[in-house]
């Protein structure tokens, strides 16, 4: 018996484009920059809310190690359009997850790349590249604007209950603690840093109640030995963060690391209610440097995790 599949949404709007006149499609690109326009003032909004709150830049941090694979703009808009969003995805992937978007679900808007090929050459040095690969053509992927896309969360969705897994407390020192821990190790060694758990009395450099330290001229990790699994995890995507991050400022450093061990400990389910989290508060008037450390924030992360980071 045949069955008929129906389009995919992008050839269906593909199709629909070609029916459009001239006209009708110039004001669909004067729609979808407008769009994409008030995207871009309401990531410029979001920047500066969390540059004024300390607990609006937690929370997107916390939302933040639900979608790794975001970048760290798309990231903010969720956790400011929708903060109890929980895991999201667009249309077409929760389909394919068996858990269709009900109807009339309002869409969370990100922005999407809109890419290009061009020559790499140095008149296009400006414009943001995407991998920086050149292909047979001497060609290289270029991104040229953004459209605005729609993504939904899974409170959204229909399907079966999804289980929601408690956070693992920082004082727990029980198998899911210690998987974590081993995770983490496994990670570091794969980044090239040994990691070596110490008694405090045994490292001076532990002295004084530190829980840990990243050497850089070493290339290595010491952590507390008298802490409870998901505590040393913590210590460790804290330390492991110095080393993925690379050479920073004293400032930037800390809140780089404090930033991605938090993003990381929320992606593994480790408790962040009593977890670090930096405090910028007092860069208002540097609106670029933390658009930077975000971005930061998110590769570092990212890198940790074995994230892709779009």
């Amino acid at each position: 018996m045949a069955v008929a599949v129906g389009r995919s949404p992008i050839a269906q709007r593909s199709s629909y484009a070609k029916m459009l006149s001239p006209e009708e499609k110039a004001e669909r690109r004067v729609r979808g920059r407008a769009k994409a326009e008030a995207a871009l003032e309401r990531l410029d909004a979001a920047v500066g809310r969390i540059i004024e709150s300390d607990d609006a830049f937690r929370e997107y941090l916390r939302v933040s190690g639900r979608m790794h694979n975001y970048s760290w703009a798309n990231r903010l808009l969720v956790a400011m359009q929708r903060p109890d969003a929980g895991m999201v995805a667009g249309f077409a992937a929760w389909k394919r997850l068996e858990r269709p978007v009900v109807k009339g679900a309002k869409g969370i808007q990100i922005l999407a790349p809109m890419v290009r090929k061009v020559d790499g050459g140095e008149e296009n040095a400006g414009l943001s590249t995407l991998d920086g690969d050149v292909d047979q053509d001497g060609k290289v992927a270029k991104v040229i604007g953004y459209r605005v896309a729609y993504v939904f969360s899974i409170h959204d969705t229909d399907g079966p209950p999804v289980a929601i897994p408690q956070p693992v407390p920082l004082t727990d020192d029980g198998q899911e603690a210690r998987d974590i821990l081993g995770v983490l190790i496994a990670r570091a060694e794969q980044l090239g840093v040994p990691v070596a758990f110490v008694a405090e009395a045994d490292d001076p450099l532990l002295a004084g109640g530190a829980h840990g330290y990243y050497h850089p001229g070493e290339t290595r990790i010491v952590v507390r030995a008298d802490m409870p699994a998901a505590g040393r995890a913590q210590v460790l995507a804290h330390e492991l963060a110095h080393h993925v991050a690379g050479k920073q400022g004293r400032r930037d450093a800390e809140t780089t690391a404090e930033g991605a061990a938090f993003v990381v400990m929320a992606f593994y389910g480790l408790d962040t209610e009593g977890a670090s989290a930096p405090y910028i508060a007092g860069w208002a008037q540097d609106v670029g440097r933390v658009r930077a450390l975000l971005d930061s924030i998110a590769k570092v992360a990212a890198e940790i995790t074995g994230g892709n980071d779009h």
